[in-house]
């Protein structure tokens, strides 16, 4: 994995700063943070934003993207992990890993299969396995 930040001034909760946990070039994790609110890729916001890049990318060539440490891209993470933790709880008491759900494709990334599982609960579908069921 590697990490990256840059200053987004395109952002919807501009101007701040973008962190991205990418591996391979896709963008695993994403968040944004302007000092006050956050915007992350492991939330659906009511726009119905996703909040992740889609697209391959060599984040190293590109002068105004700088290289960070997993430390500096996990302390933005866990502060906005904090905010919603209470609700991450319920959300996995009634989901837990391993149990079959049904729910509603909300995007194909090729990160993975974004799935709704009703209220703010979201979950993750394997891209090629999801891919495969469909021809």
């Amino acid at each position: 994995m590697k990490y990256y930040k840059y200053k987004d001034e395109e952002s919807e909760i501009a101007p701040g700063m973008e962190y991205l946990e990418t591996d391979d070039g896709w963008a695993i994790r994403q968040i944004a943070f302007n000092g006050k609110e956050h915007l992350a890729s492991n939330r659906k916001y009511p726009n119905g934003r996703m909040g992740l890049a889609d697209q391959q990318c060599d984040f190293d060539i590109f002068e105004e993207i700088i290289p960070i440490s997993k430390q500096e891209f996990d302390n933005i993470w866990n502060a906005h992990l904090t905010i919603h933790q209470d609700e991450w709880n319920a959300i996995k008491e009634i989901h837990p890993i391993g149990k079959e759900v049904k729910g509603v494709i909300e995007i194909f990334f090729p990160q993975g299969v974004i799935v709704d599982l009703g209220g703010n609960a979201l979950g993750v579908a394997d891209y090629a396995a999801c891919k495969a069921s469909t021809t």
